[in-house]
């Protein structure tokens, strides 16, 4: 019955379809583990003396490789359809961490950042269009708005994990770099069950119509190239900054994984609880200037970050 009625009404999140519900709650469990790798990655491994060069070089190695690889994903996906690409792209962040987990060698790192580049690039190239099309138009603006909540705020709880490893190094009398190894493993375990549930709840999709499309409209691909244009370059900002936030903690501050993990985790969770009344700011302001208001703000505050000399400025900031 519920089928033949429709999405239920009622709530934030009230009209998006259950299937759609399903696939952003599902690729969270993989953000989950992507927070944990990231603070890993950008915090623990300097503390345990690997270089902020190599840092970044893994960084980057992820960012070319997310670049190189969304567009032909992407084409792809829309030649061939999208929901193998998702599903493959998932598979791909468990090797990411168990490599992270058992080695230290630059190569194996440029490695595993390379193959999470690749999995991002057809992560974002399929997701959004494939919620897209199973959300009808009048509820996309609460699904979008869903999805970034659920991967803003799962994302956070992946970053704070470290919070709770003093505590469990003193009751499980273990080393530091054991209890980090071994929520690799865990982490590289839970992301292994996420291309296993969107199979499950794609398999009845159909995409069969939609493949082959081509955008036909010149105006519209105008603005689209136009709006695209201008987040890459956000974008390019955003990306280079953001992933080394917790190296910079570490480097000027001495502030190691077990307090950035949190802080980051706290930035991220603000961030997706705020993105829930995303809509009612596009309806009141319209879509783009509630763009360029929220851009224009996260810049001066990210941006103010490199004149601040104290701790607890920079984290309030």
């Amino acid at each position: 019955m519920a089928s033949i009625r429709g999405p239920r009404e009622g709530g934030l999140f009230g009209t998006i379809p259950g299937r759609v519900k399903n696939i952003i709650f599902i690729t969270s469990i993989n953000t989950l583990a992507v927070g944990y790798f990231t603070i890993v990655l950008t915090a623990y491994l300097p503390q345990i003396g690997v270089g902020s060069e190599v840092v970044g070089l893994v960084v980057g190695a992820e960012g070319i490789a997310l670049i190189v690889a969304g567009i032909p994903l992407g084409l792809l996906s829309d030649r061939r359809g999208r929901k193998w690409i998702l599903i493959l792209s998932a598979c791909a962040f468990a090797p990411v961490l168990f490599i992270v987990a058992f080695t230290r060698s630059t190569d194996f790192l440029i490695l595993a950042g390379t193959i999470g580049g690749i999995a991002e690039g057809g992560f974002l190239s399929t997701f959004n269009a494939i919620i897209a099309d199973l959300t009808p138009p009048k509820s996309r603006d609460k699904t979008f708005s869903l999805s970034f909540v659920a991967s803003t705020v799962s994302l956070g709880i992946g970053s704070s994990i470290p919070f709770a490893f003093p505590y469990l190094e003193g009751v499980l009398s273990t080393a530091s770099v054991e209890i980090h190894r071994d929520a690799l493993i865990l982490m590289g375990f839970v992301a292994m069950s996420s291309p296993i549930c969107l199979w499950a709840v794609l398999r009845s999709y159909d995409e069969g119509s939609r493949i082959g499309s081509n955008f036909s409209s010149k105006g519209g691909l105008k603005d689209l190239l136009k709006f695209s244009g201008t987040n890459s370059i956000i974008g390019l900002g955003a990306g280079f900054i953001i992933p080394l936030i917790a190296t910079w903690f570490y480097l000027k501050f001495g502030v190691g994984d077990t307090y950035t993990g949190p802080l980051l985790a706290l930035s991220n969770i603000t961030i997706g609880l705020a993105a829930a009344f995303s809509p009612l700011m596009s309806r009141k302001f319209g879509i783009v200037r509630a763009i360029a208001i929220n851009q224009g703000l996260s810049t001066v505050f990210m941006a103010s970050l490199a004149f601040v000399g104290d701790p607890i400025v920079a984290a309030t900031l």
